[in-house]
């Protein structure tokens, strides 16, 4: 509750700082949210927290579009992808094709949002993170977690444990109200957030589980292009864009105004019925 009561207060203060200051202040005000809320990402493990968090970050985003502010557009998309995708490793499997179902549009949201502010190696990690995500799904995780538990029973219950033990503790912060002891329980997750990592780091020692439950960053991606270029090709829902990483680490980037994916996909369906 009291997670949501700040979603709903840092709501207020944008709309406040609006009213005041404009569209501007309105925007720095969003900006300087994301950058906090961002520092507390690793903190928000429920699931239910992660879900609000993407989908309230996303819609301030849209209201920084309509005011044209595409700098913090961008810093409200990009953490409302990196809330989709924790959300994604942390629900149960049975549970990630509806989460990635509900959140889908917000990887091609956030990219074009970045491009626009020449953010360019986000955008494409954004990318790169949406494609992993489903990849994995459609891979099944379970073969990982198979593996896993193949190769080290005892490193895979320790690992369980950890991660259990983490999530558990990583929202009794939230329910203190003296800063001291509020303090404290954060302190208290981040030590066994530093356990669980420091297993998972174990983890990716294994053969073939070199990047389990990790997302990428843009070194991952420059290396995947070392041997020939990687295109990234995305609609959103006011253009089409694409990002061409080079194997020296370069971009090229080029975009659509007006081809978004309602209209693309309008498109797409005449040329297969021609």
């Amino acid at each position: 509750i009291r997670s949501r009561l700040r979603l709903q207060q840092i709501k207020l203060d944008i709309a406040v700082a609006r009213l005041n200051g404009g569209p501007e202040e309105s925007a720095r005000h969003l900006s300087a949210h994301c950058l906090q809320l961002r520092k507390e990402l690793e903190l928000l493990a429920m699931p239910t927290l992660l879900g609000d968090l993407a989908r309230n970050t996303a819609d301030w985003a849209q209201s920084a579009i309509a005011d044209d502010q595409w700098a913090a557009a961008a810093d409200a998309y990009e953490l409302a992808a990196r809330a989709a995708d924790l959300l994604v490793r942390r629900v149960k499997i049975d549970e990630r094709l509806q989460v990635l179902a509900t959140f889908r549009a917000i990887p091609g949201e956030a990219a074009s949002a970045l491009r626009r502010v020449d953010r360019h190696r986000d955008a494409v990690v954004v990318l790169e993170n949406a494609r992993q995500r489903f990849s994995r799904f459609v891979r099944g995780l379970t073969d990982l977690d198979r593996l896993l538990r193949d190769r080290d029973p005892q490193l895979y219950q320790r690992f369980q444990a950890d991660m259990l033990a983490w999530t558990e503790a990583s929202d009794d912060w939230l329910r203190e109200r003296d800063p001291a002891a509020a303090q404290a329980a954060q302190q208290r997750t981040g030590d066994l957030w530093a356990r669980a990592t420091a297993t998972l780091d174990e983890v990716h020692k294994l053969p073939g589980l070199e990047r389990y439950l990790m997302s990428s960053g843009f070194n991952q991606l420059k290396q995947a292009a070392e041997e020939f270029p990687v295109l990234y090709l995305w609609t959103s829902r006011r253009d089409t864009c694409a990002i061409l990483v080079m194997v020296d680490g370069s971009m090229l980037h080029a975009s659509l105004e007006g081809l978004g994916d309602r209209k693309s996909t309008r498109l797409n369906s005449s040329h297969i019925t021609i």
